[in-house]
């Protein structure tokens, strides 16, 4: 199994490393000005290779994790677009607001971007620059959410397999309310009940 990371944030480095060092076949997907000199990522490039264009990283990946800053959304979205997402596993990792002029959230440009490719969110409330907001590693869960459908428990493993509580937390009957807690967990504390928060930031 190959996984594809596509963004070049310091989320998408840092879940491909602990994935890497899982035993996990990982590339990258980055856009076409991307510095793969840059200091985090001139290592992982040069001795693994795994650097890419998006739309190589999809084609060659069977799960996609996309990671990547609101801004580069639009050009990742064209990219699945452009090639077959059938069957794919797509995992949107984003901060999944939505955009005020389009009145769009992101998980839905990705669907519709993919509509064959089976959609899940995760990842979302570790925040797109993690772990710069969590030096000390406090977060230990997160949450998934998505249809329910056997490829559903390939997400709760890949959410284990490096170290974190997987917390499923689909509601089938309020799609909202399910993309308002996929939220940084930077952004809880102003969005989400006490709880909620508590368990975000539980630690070890």
């Amino acid at each position: 199994m190959k996984l594809g990371i596509l963004g070049g944030t310091t989320l998408a480095n840092t879940l491909g490393k602990k994935y890497i060092h899982a035993g996990l076949t990982v590339v990258f997907g980055v856009r076409h000005d991307f510095d793969t000199e840059n200091e985090e990522w001139k290592m992982l490039n040069r001795l693994r290779n795994r650097i890419c264009p998006y739309e190589s990283a999809i084609i060659q990946a069977e799960i996609i994790l996309i990671c990547c800053e609101n801004s580069s959304l639009q050009e990742i979205c064209a990219a699945l677009e452009n090639v077959d997402t059938h069957g794919k596993l797509l995992i949107d990792c984003t901060e999944s607001h939505h955009d005020d002029k389009l009145a769009v959230s992101n998980t839905r440009m990705i669907k519709k971007a993919a509509p064959k490719a089976h959609l899940f969110g995760a990842f979302n409330n570790l925040g797109i620059d993690y772990p710069l907001h969590d030096p000390l590693r406090k977060i230990k869960e997160t949450y998934y959410c998505g249809e329910d459908i056997p490829d559903k428990i390939r997400v709760k493993r890949l959410i284990e397999l490096i170290g974190f509580k997987a917390i499923d937390i689909t509601n089938k009957q309020n799609e909202e309310l399910t993309e308002q807690f996929c939220l940084p967990n930077a952004k809880l504390s102003g969005k989400t009940s006490k709880s909620s928060a508590r368990k975000v930031n539980s630690a070890a």
